[in-house]
């Protein structure tokens, strides 16, 4: 899972976070559903019509892939 326009500094420590810059601005504006928190640069499930937006990092400490 990741944010394709960035990348890690430490990609082992996941940060910091490099070229933000290139984040589409309408990405920023999106909700995670985990934390409920806005911006950020969630990314979005690719299914079909899902919608489904979560911070990486929030999927990561969830476990999720």
């Amino acid at each position: 899972m990741y944010v394709p326009e960035v990348s890690f500094g430490d990609a082992l420590r996941l940060a910091p976070v490099i070229a933000l810059d290139k984040i589409h601005p309408r990405r920023l504006r999106l909700t995670c559903r985990l934390c409920r928190k806005a911006g950020g640069a969630p990314v979005q499930c690719t299914r079909g019509i899902c919608g489904f937006s979560v911070h990486a990092t929030c999927a990561r400490e969830r476990g999720l892939e």
